[in-house]
């Protein structure tokens, strides 16, 4: 059965809305209102239903055990604890309207640990120091992101006999509660490693205000669940930068920082700065809660804003806020997400009175719309931009809070927000990015399953560069570009234009290809993908039929424009992708000065699909609508006419049948002179398809029209496909039935079950009606095998006629996994823009599907920023961090002792091996102890090379005496089979080059988890430098640079010069760099930590190499 619910709705009634009579049986709360957030949400808190119901463990399992606390029969343990975020969690519901911001909560429980080995009790747990001794970790988790916090009792009482006694009133902080809150965990973790928690009498439980042991306030905290309490805050996290953290704030391209102490508004504190902004849309961004963006609520945008040049210092003068679209002066761009539609606001405050040397006042106030509010938003995010290039943008106090009606002025505010698009602006540029290549890169473009480069020869009009695809294996192989689509409107109308020529591969020859044959693939056509929001795609070709070509005379016009249709344009777009594709299998295609534009003009004429019409047998009709009917008129009859086209066949009546008709004889005529004809089996000999179907006459002028007449036994058939149909006549064109069947004989030699069975063969085809029609009609044993042969063949051409259109508009036979990975490529980052006067209005869209998508990935991590102003945020803990190429951030959890692939490409593939180590007592455990380069050389074949630790059971074995070695004889370097173990600079080739040298903590490259350990290098391993102050830990890892250039001629100095910037700390290994400088001793430094970089042709690694000392690891926190 299908059961089918609508207009859902569970509600709680007020007092007056409740019937006065009650219903026999009703459900009655178990705690009043005022009640329900003050009783104990720990379900099965004392566990003496002797069962785990309601509790977890988190990545290790619970179970119950006897005693319990007090005499009480049972208690719960967490055991095969081997990490220290191990433990019991009570994954239940507490209800998210008590977790109100500054309410006080109490986490209480009992507990005793003991070791799960030896079962002795567990004696080093030391609560003042918070070492080894049970703890909260809280989560709160807002749909797809979470925050965490890390609660101790360092007043607690430990007795490593028996029980002890964990409580903790914990005022809830602001990134732990609010609207969007859907789950609320604590979590009882901590202790030695392998120790086994136990814990009983558990309490979780919001306090009143009466309980709270400081002095009560007049007016209670109430649950924060209303409206007025949710709507009216400041929705802005670290407004003000105070905690001496930029905090949940990100760059928009941009990056961002403090300001200098005393720098805020006001002379005082800090402020928030954006810097390296090279375009007015840079600037500083944050994540803010959108469920209270009601459609028609008011909104206020406050800030203190200033403008100074990032050079000279000097205030922004040019800032005017009278002046309308402008971008000179600070505004806020609002972007709001609804699922994968984005919409942009931009919102200025015209009022703002602007001194180039203080700080200023914004404040505006907006009305939401249903384009940027209500329940289906996804996302909101405003971004700080405006000022000129090169300024740097400060701002301080700010402000964002949904208004409630009485603060709403009754008049429009003067303020508004404005599309950030403006179509005069922005929807008349060019689409295409570096359309000409003129700088001689290919930045922007992007192959198909094939190699792109600069071509060889000069561009168009003797120009410097032009760009082409090579290495292509099929026609559908090409070159082309992710274009933004922002204003690609419903039906909108493009204009495409581009030079284009195509030349064999091997020889160099120019290609012949004739535009008007559009069933044909043998010239430069568009493919487009297109993609929707409901994860629809769309293919589409489009052809410059009557598009002049010359193979030999240099480029060719492709110039068309396209009338857009729903499915490919509108707002709901998510991709755009234009291809150029098309030629011969082993053809260079090269493309120079690609646009496309919007247009306000008309369309040129975009051929409808190719159809089909055929007359056979009886004859028996298809047209190209696909009405079917049978024509018994005798003599000449058109089949089809258009301008000075026109196919005709003659009918006769069958030999001793004259109830039946044939087609005796065809004959094609253009402007009134027969081009072909034929009787008595001849058919069109001029032309054989390629695809080698005999009898084929293709007529161009000045549009396609393919003919295939095939002769068999005494009668002919016709076959007519076009996409010219339109407005054509003949009786393909007819639209009507032009003649019913034919009676059949009125005392049959062949019945209709007869005629049935004789054509079996066909049965299900589009031939089957007409074979069973003609075999009755004939009535004729002796001729129904001709019959049903006549069928066959029909079916057999139709099917070669179908694949040709079929392989004009579609790709055969082709690696699908292969060409879904290309359909699903996101578009990469963007690199680096050099300075182009010309692209400026390319400004408001140019890179933010890119910063979008990074953006939402980046969330997570500035989220966990925010967590440096709280106790638990002193890094990141767990298996390896990964960031990719577009900033996405995530923790890897891989199986030990595996390889896994993290970069594959055409020219090098890189792979890493995870290790567990057992032993890494209150570390994760989890490490990268291998990383595989495999490079290809420009002379063939490839470099290997395999970086490893040399044992995975041994720390620090040590160097041979008077000699330095990696990693103090731990880390192993293989190139192409070949192992070194020592620091050099190892010039392998002109494509490969390895310097390595061993290092200590200030100097290594700075990670997220950097911060959260200790460096285990000893004294003596610091050769020439000053006492380390403090040592560090990072787990191994490697990045990407953006160098691309092989440094065969660097000295191996610059390279560890031109890595300060991203030192962990570059002021305290100043001196030590300054020593290596002066003595030359850099491949000499002994040492536990190394640093290698590898330089190819194609890619740049530094990777950076660690191991931590066993006894700096037990002083840690876990033991």
């Amino acid at each position: 059965a299908v059961l089918l619910f609508d207009d859902i709705d569970v509600e709680r009634l007020e007092a007056f809305e409740t019937p006065t009579t009650f219903p026999t049986i009703t459900p009655s709360p178990t705690v009043s209102p005022t009640q329900l957030c003050y009783q104990n949400f720990a379900r099965n808190a004392d566990f003496e239903s002797n069962t785990t119901q309601y509790w977890h463990g988190f990545g290790n399992p619970v179970g119950i055990t006897s005693p319990g606390y007090n005499g009480s029969q049972f208690a719960l343990k967490a055991y095969d604890r081997y990490r220290w975020a191990r433990g019991a969690s009570p994954w239940q519901h507490i209800n998210q309207i008590c977790v109100g911001d500054g309410s006080t909560w109490r986490f209480a429980a009992k507990f005793k640990m003991y070791d799960q080995e030896t079962g002795a009790p567990i004696t080093t747990c030391d609560p003042a120091t918070k070492k080894n001794c049970p703890f909260i970790r809280l989560l709160s988790r807002f749909g797809w992101y979470n925050e965490w916090s890390l609660i101790y009792d360092t007043d607690m009482v430990f007795n490593p006999d028996g029980w002890s006694s964990f409580s903790v009133d914990y005022t809830i902080p602001e990134k732990h509660s609010g609207p969007g809150l859907t789950h609320f965990i604590p979590m009882f973790i901590g202790g030695p490693y392998a120790s086994v928690l136990v814990i009983d009498d558990v309490e979780l439980r919001r306090l009143d205000y009466q309980e709270i042991p400081t002095a009560a306030p007049s007016v209670s905290i109430a649950p924060s669940s209303s409206p007025t309490v949710f709507c009216t805050k400041n929705f802005v996290r670290n407004p003000d930068g105070e905690f001496g953290t930029r905090a949940y704030w990100m760059g928009w391209g941009n990056p961002v920082t403090l300001s200098a102490t005393g720098e805020g508004y006001g002379g005082t504190g800090y402020a928030l700065k954006a810097y390296s902004r090279n375009s007015w849309h840079r600037g500083l961004a944050q994540v803010i809660d959108y469920s209270c963006l009601d459609i028609g609520s008011t909104w206020r945008f406050q800030a203190k804003v200033k403008l100074y040049d990032e050079t000279s210092g000097a205030g922004i003068t040019v800032c005017d806020p009278t002046v309308k679209n402008s971008f000179l002066c600070p505004m806020v761009r609002l972007l709001t997400k609804k699922y994968t539609v984005n919409h942009w606001d931009i919102i200025r405050d015209h009022e703002m009175v602007w001194n180039p040397n203080d700080w200023n006042t914004f404040d505006v106030m907006v009305k939401m719309t249903e384009k940027n509010a209500g329940p289906d938003v996804t996302w909101m995010l405003p971004v700080f931009v405006g000022g000129p290039p090169g300024s740097v943008l400060l701002i301080d106090d700010v402000k964002i809070e949904r208004l409630e009606v009485w603060e709403t002025p009754t008049a429009a505010p003067s303020s508004s927000m404005v599309p950030s698009a403006a179509p005069s602006v922005f929807c008349t540029k060019n689409f295409f990015k570096n359309s000409d290549v003129e700088k001689g890169t290919t930045r922007n473009w992007y192959g198909w399953g094939n190699a792109i480069a600069i071509d060889d020869n000069p561009g168009y009009g003797g120009s410097g560069y032009a760009i082409k695809a090579y290495n292509r294996n099929s026609w559908h192989r090409g070159i082309g570009q992710f274009v933004d689509f922002s204003c690609f409107t419903t039906n909108v109308t493009l204009h495409w234009q581009a030079k284009v020529k195509l030349y064999n591969q091997t020889t160099g020859e120019g290609i012949s290809c004739d535009p008007r044959n559009t069933f044909s693939l043998e010239c430069p056509v568009i493919r487009l993908l297109t993609m929707k929001s409901d994860g629809s795609r769309r293919w589409d070709l489009f052809h410059d039929w009557d598009m002049p070509w010359d193979p030999n005379g240099g480029f060719n016009n492709f110039d068309l424009k396209v009338s857009m249709i729903p499915e490919n344009s509108g707002d709901d777009l998510t991709t755009f992708r234009p291809f150029f594709v098309g030629g011969p299998v082993g053809s260079v295609l090269v493309v120079d000065d690609v646009s496309v534009t919007v247009i306000d003009e008309p369309a040129d004429k975009i051929l409808p699909p190719a159809k089909t019409c055929r007359s056979v047998g009886d004859p028996h009709f298809v047209s190209f609508n696909g009405t079917r009917f049978d024509n018994h008129d005798i003599s000449w009859q058109t089949l089809f006419e258009k301008g000075k086209l026109k196919v005709e066949m003659e009918h006769v009546p069958f030999p001793r049948r004259e109830w039946i008709m044939i087609n005796n004889a065809w004959r094609v005529s253009y402007d009134g002179q027969i081009v072909e004809q034929g009787e008595g089996g001849v058919v069109p000999s001029g032309t054989i398809s390629p695809d080698g179907l005999a009898g084929t006459l293709d007529i161009y002028d000045p549009f396609f029209v393919r003919i295939h007449i095939s002769y068999h036994r005494r009668y002919y058939n016709a076959y007519i496909t076009t996409q010219h149909y339109e407005d054509a006549t003949g009786l393909c064109a007819d639209r009507g039935i032009v003649n019913e069947a034919p009676l059949f004989p009125e005392n049959p030699n062949i019945s209709e079950e007869e005629a049935n069975a004789a054509c079996a063969d066909v049965a299900g085809t589009d031939a089957y009606e007409d074979c069973v029609a003609d075999v009755r009609l004939v009535d004729d044993e002796a001729l129904t095998e001709e019959m049903v042969s006549n069928a066959k063949e029909v079916v057999a051409t139709e099917a070669v006629i179908e694949e040709i259109i079929q392989s004009s508009t579609e790709v055969q036979n082709v690696n699908q996994a292969e060409e879904e990975a290309m359909v699903q490529q996101a578009p990469p980052p963007p690199e680096p823009e050099e300075d182009d006067d010309d692209e400026e209005a390319e400004i408001v869209v140019a890179d933010d599907s890119v910063v979008i998508s990074t953006t939402k990935e980046n969330e997570v991590a500035v989220q966990a920023e925010g967590d440096a102003v709280a106790e638990a945020a002193s890094g990141v803990n767990g298996d390896p961090v990964i960031m990719g190429l577009r900033n996405q951030a995530f923790e890897f959890s891989g199986k030990a002792d595996t390889w896994y692939s993290s970069v594959a490409a055409t020219t090098f593939q890189w792979n890493m091996k995870m290790h567990t180590f057992e032993n890494c007592v209150g570390q994760e455990g989890m490490y990268v102890t291998s990383l595989g380069l495999s490079v290809d050389k420009k002379t063939g074949g490839s470099h290997t090379v395999l970086i490893s630790v040399a044992d995975e059971n041994q720390v620090f074995p040590g160097c041979p005496p008077g000699s330095p070695c990696l990693g103090d004889g731990s880390l192993r370097i293989e190139i192409d089979g070949q192992t070194f173990l020592e620091p050099g600079d190892l010039k392998i080739s002109d494509d490969l080059r390895i310097v390595t040298y061993n290092t200590w903590s200030a100097c290594s490259r700075k990670w997220w988890d950097y911060d959260n350990a200790v460096s285990a290098r000893e004294d003596f391993d610091y050769l020439n430098s000053s006492e380390a102050t403090e040592r560090r830990l990072g787990s191994s890892n490697s990045f990407l640079r953006k160098k691309r250039e092989l440094m065969t001629h660097v000295d191996p100095l610059e390279f560890l010069l031109n890595s300060r910037e991203n030192m962990a700390n570059p002021v305290m290994c100043a001196e030590w760099v300054e020593l290596r400088s002066a003595n030359k001793d850099l491949f000499l430094q002994l040492g536990g930590w190394s640093t290698i970089f590898i330089e190819t042709p194609h890619v740049s690694f530094q990777v950076e190499y660690r191991q931590i000392n066993r006894g700096n690891i037990e002083t840690e926190q876990g033991g």
